[in-house]
């Protein structure tokens, strides 16, 4: 659906011809909250981050990084070597494991086995031994693109389009402030968007997770 199509869409339930303004925001306000919620298909990115010198410890994360997804995954690109997936800690315990990462006189070297996200860049430890590591993130964005009527596809507009819709309606009844209103529509909201983040997890979980009837 595009802009203007989904502004017709809640005015047939909203009914109000002089917010529309108003109904462009709370679309925004809605569909960060649904990509901040769940790891909406649409806005899945893989990147691969790389080591330029040997003793290299650190690397920036893409621009559009906002949620990493599972673990960051190893491999070496010289000899097609993979390592499968670095344990993940804390800046503060990297820092107890790693304090002479940055003095070159005592650095040690070897293959990386932790990893921290601080400051939008990837930290691994020990710092590399070689430069031809690769790293595999998997991550979501969350970066905000405003609604207009000329804009061409509206995020979830499609797919989940009564689930946006009833986030909208919260958002422009908490704006007039009827808080009575409001609860009615948050309620469905949340409803609809718990069976949306549970089909989620069943479509990225493992075959574990599948029940059948009947078995």
């Amino acid at each position: 659906m595009t802009g203007a199509e989904f502004l017709t869409y809640v005015r047939s339930t909203f009914r109000r011809t002089d917010k529309d303004a108003q109904i462009y925001e709370a679309t925004l306000d809605t569909i960060m909250d649904m990509r901040l919620r769940f790891n909406s298909e649409d806005f899945k990115y893989e990147a691969y981050a790389t080591i330029a010198d040997i003793g290299d410890y650190k690397m920036t994360l893409p621009d559009d990084f906002a949620h990493l997804i599972g673990e960051i995954t190893m491999e070496d690109t010289a000899s097609d070597t993979s390592y499968g997936t670095l344990d993940k800690i804390s800046k503060k315990r990297y820092d107890e494991l790693y304090p002479f990462r940055t003095t070159v006189a005592n650095r040690n070297t070897g293959v990386p086995q932790h990893f921290c996200l601080y400051g939008r860049e990837l930290f691994i430890g020990p710092p590399a031994d070689k430069d031809t590591y690769q790293f595999q993130v998997n991550y979501t964005t969350e970066d905000a693109t405003e609604i207009t009527a000329l804009t061409p596809e509206v995020p979830f507009a499609n797919r989940h389009r009564k689930t946006l819709r009833y986030g909208v309606m919260k958002e422009l009844y908490l704006g007039l402030e009827n808080y009575q209103e409001a609860e009615v529509w948050s309620n469905l909201y949340e409803a609809d968007l718990m069976k949306i983040i549970r089909n989620d997890m069943d479509n990225i979980s493992d075959n574990d997770s599948i029940r059948y009837h009947g078995v």
